[in-house]
């Protein structure tokens, strides 16, 4: 049964090798390695993608721009599997995608659907993972988490840039 006392180990980022990243987001892969568990019917490859866009949110603004083959590189992954999966989470309402630019140079701008991520928190999450006395303080944590993340999307500082 999981152990209350570690939460922290779900909400803080860490790198691949279960190292804490630090309080700035160093990469896309440096993602919530410790939350995989705890995704409902998700494969690897979803949850990289997912969890990358979140990043990606917040190091752009929430309607980001980034090179295909950045993100290939980024997440190790292949085209195919990057567009198979951006499908699947615009399919579920996770992301959306809008193209605009000129004919021949036009981009994808992509925007992380926080409130659809908040409405569908149970169906994202299993919240069961934890003990019964606390699955319901962990629920509310992560709907807040997301309700921080949607502001921060919204409200970017442009400490970054918001093309990359």
């Amino acid at each position: 049964m999981f152990n209350f006392k570690n939460l922290d180990n779900y909400l803080l980022y860490s790198e691949p090798d279960g190292q804490y990243a630090g309080p700035i987001i160093a990469s896309p892969l440096c993602i919530h390695f410790a939350r995989f568990d705890i995704y409902r019917n998700w494969d690897f490859t979803k949850i990289l993608v997912f969890e990358a866009f979140i990043t990606y949110s917040h190091m752009y603004g929430n309607r980001f721009f980034r090179i295909q083959e950045k993100m290939i590189e980024d997440l190790r992954i292949t085209k195919y599997t990057l567009l198979k999966t951006v499908k699947s989470l615009i399919d579920d309402g996770y992301i959306t995608k809008a193209q605009s630019g000129e004919d021949e140079n036009f981009k994808n701008f992509y925007t992380v659907d926080f409130d659809k991520i908040i409405k569908d928190i149970n169906q994202i999450y299993n919240f069961e993972v934890f003990e019964a006395n606390a699955s319901q303080g962990v629920r509310e944590l992560y709907i807040s988490k997301y309700k921080v993340y949607k502001d921060r999307a919204i409200k970017h500082d442009r400490r970054f840039p918001k093309y990359h």
